[in-house]
């Protein structure tokens, strides 16, 4: 089942590129409405709980708008590159997983920390929402797949709880992570940028990686919002070729 999504604050316009940001009062989920999934048993998100993110703010608009300014160039040059087939990661049944075996389908990657109180779990929320408006067209031709950078706090039992709350087919979407090098390997090959802050745990680059079959790397949508429209064109791009 869909959970509830987070609302949104008004979208930001970067070079034809539409960043939402969210509010640090709009940081709990509405569990309101539930759908049924893309063809996929898609979880409710259980509740956030505010006291584990105590003294870590949600960054101003301004501050947002500042840092995806300074890191969309270096997420762009990625665009095109191929990626290496045998990085290898643990997914959230704790098996080692080679990046090569997703690249018989297009997929899309996402970089989250599970600590993440305001924008990991948005734009993971609405890759569901994505995922659901373009079932009836084109089902299951692509996987999607969720990876941890935060190698200090996240292991297998807390990466396997974070899926349960999306989803229950994790051949549709995988959640995983890796040791320390590959991580700092897998996310400069992405254009993925990230570093500790004092006050949010981690800073990052807030995006969606697309990636053809084959392992190249289509385009990069931005923000937390995965626009279902952006996403549907970009998938159907990638299916045609």
């Amino acid at each position: 089942m869909l959970h509830g999504l987070m609302k949104l604050a008004a979208p930001m316009m970067f070079g034809g590129a539409i960043l939402f940001f969210t509010g640090q009062a709009q940081a709990q989920m509405d569990h309101s409405q539930h759908g049924q999934a893309p063809g996929h048993d898609m979880m409710k998100h259980g509740q956030d709980d505010p006291a584990a993110h105590k003294g870590h703010e949600m960054p101003s608009e301004d501050e947002l708008k500042k840092r995806m300014m300074k890191w969309m160039p270096n997420a762009e040059a990625k665009v095109g590159s191929k990626l290496d087939g045998e990085l290898t990661f643990i997914n959230q049944d704790g098996k080692k997983v080679k990046l090569k075996e997703f690249f018989d389908k297009p997929f899309f990657v996402a970089f989250i920390f599970t600590d993440c109180p305001h924008i990991c779990p948005t734009i993971t929320a609405n890759m569901v929402k994505a995922a659901k408006s373009v079932k009836d067209k084109h089902g299951d031709k692509y996987r999607f797949l969720t990876l941890s950078f935060d190698t200090e706090r996240d292991d297998v039992k807390r990466i396997k709880d974070y899926s349960q709350s999306f989803t229950s087919d994790p051949k549709f979407w995988t959640f995983g992570l890796a040791e320390k090098n590959t991580v700092k390997t897998l996310t400069e090959a992405f254009g993925f940028y990230y570093a500790p802050s004092k006050e949010e745990i981690w800073a990052h680059i807030t995006m969606l990686t697309a990636v053809t079959k084959g392992g190249v790397i289509a385009k990069q949508i931005y923000g937390t919002k995965v626009d279902p429209k952006e996403f549907g064109e970009t998938l159907g791009a990638m299916l045609k070729n």
